[in-house]
């Protein structure tokens, strides 16, 4: 239970803090300005760690109002301290972890737009490293991504919104890479493939562990039929469910393709999702965005729900009988593909997760090839359903926090 309270700033045994983006009080996804899987990843993993490891805890979040509040959820101490979108974060942190002198390990849960735009990129190695030589604190970094060559191609980069062409951006994400690397004592990725990029591709020689991403054992199941009532659906519809924010690496384009190919006329496509902070006010995003709008428009099958609140995402999976991913870049893990898994619903992911899903689950992302998919997956909803439920119990929140707590005690060894 989350409850705001004046904490005690000699407070001896909280030593580890995490900087992230955290849900705020009562809640356990983001915001809908923030729009960041940051926030329930962090949630879910923290909150699976053990009493004595929670108890230890200090959350360095963003400020979510005019007022930042100190709270405490599930025994960890949540502070906002810093103010996403401006360059000044870094001495909001620095402030912050001043104040709080028995901290001994920062953990770094890092995503390049976490802080705001592109300027404020460059000053989080920079924060790093004074942490580490100014505070001589023990760092530990978590990169949700690590960007390597296959994914910095000319047309991927324009894609992207990047500000350089692709080959000066392969220079400046490998020196970036390099330069934060070894400011950490131990860094944390969620896929071997990532291990293996940091290490061969782009050089890095520092300890490497994997902490993969989790699956919520106790997710609430909502009732299927009522689920379904509440967005409209009859029980002769067949639902497809796309969920996550409205962006091209997600391969919407592809489904809609799909969709339209399908001249069954109870299927139907629920997307629930906004658009990604980062982009959304780029005018190349909002040409593409356009275009997807009037696509929905023209097919009375497909509804876009916008931006879905923590108590609707149950329901959306729920009334689905399908989860579909369609992605159209290389993705080693995916916090919808483990929501579907969590609620327990089938779900079918393109060849970008090829080394990450069962190849049961998998198609090529063409029109063709998913539509093909779509009509072979909802006649074998159980096979599926029975990988989704095996996938959910293999990957525990409890296995990723148990490995964590024995990181920070090897780091702190380190």
């Amino acid at each position: 239970m989350e409850t705001l309270y004046r904490p005690d700033q000699n407070d001896t045994s909280r030593d580890i803090a995490v900087i992230t983006i955290y849900p705020p009080p009562g809640s356990r996804h983001a915001t809908a300005g923030d729009l960041s899987a940051l926030a329930a990843y962090s949630c879910s993993l923290l909150q699976a760690l053990p009493d004595s490891i929670r108890r230890r805890l200090v959350v360095l979040t963003n400020i979510k109002e005019s007022l930042s509040r100190v709270y405490t959820d599930h025994e960890i101490e949540v502070r906002e301290s810093w103010t996403k979108g401006r360059a000044g974060f870094f001495l909001q942190i620095l402030r912050a972890l001043r104040a709080l002198p028995a901290i001994r390990i920062v953990h770094l849960q890092h995503e390049f737009n976490q802080f705001g735009g592109t300027h404020t990129v460059p000053l989080i190695p920079l924060l790093l490293w004074f942490l580490r030589l100014v505070y001589r604190k023990k760092i530990v970094i978590t990169y949700h991504e690590v960007l390597g060559n296959e994914m910095l191609t000319p047309e991927l980069v324009k894609k992207f919104c990047l500000p350089v062409p692709s080959r000066p951006a392969r220079l400046l994400f490998k020196l970036y890479y390099l330069v934060t690397s070894r400011a950490a004592h131990t860094l944390l990725v969620q896929h071997q493939k990532f291990k293996d990029r940091l290490r061969v591709e782009i050089g890095v020689r520092g300890h490497i562990e994997i902490l993969p991403i989790g699956t919520e054992q106790d997710a609430v199941l909502a009732d299927r039929t009522a689920s379904r009532a509440v967005l409209g659906y009859a029980p002769e519809h067949r639902v497809l469910l796309f969920f996550g924010t409205l962006d091209w690496r997600k391969g919407l384009d592809v489904l809609l393709d799909a969709v339209r190919s399908l001249p069954d006329p109870n299927l139907r496509l629920l997307i629930g999702g906004g658009q990604p902070v980062r982009i959304k006010h780029r005018i190349e995003y909002q040409e593409w965005h356009q275009g997807i709008v009037q696509r929905i428009a023209a097919d009375a099958r497909v509804r876009h729900i916008g931006f879905v609140a923590d108590d609707d995402i149950p329901k959306l999976f729920a009334a689905c009988d399908l989860v579909v991913l369609p992605y159209v870049v290389p993705q080693m893990v995916s916090a919808v593909l483990n929501h579907a898994a969590s609620y327990e619903r089938p779900y079918i992911a393109s060849n970008a997760f090829a080394g990450h899903a069962d190849p049961l689950v998998l198609f090529p992302a063409t029109r063709e090839a998913l539509a093909e998919k779509i009509i072979w997956a909802l006649d074998h909803e159980r096979e599926l359903l029975e990988y989704a439920r095996r996938y959910k119990r293999e990957m525990s929140w409890t296995n990723s926090a148990s490995l964590l707590s024995r990181y920070y005690a090897d780091t702190l060894n380190r």
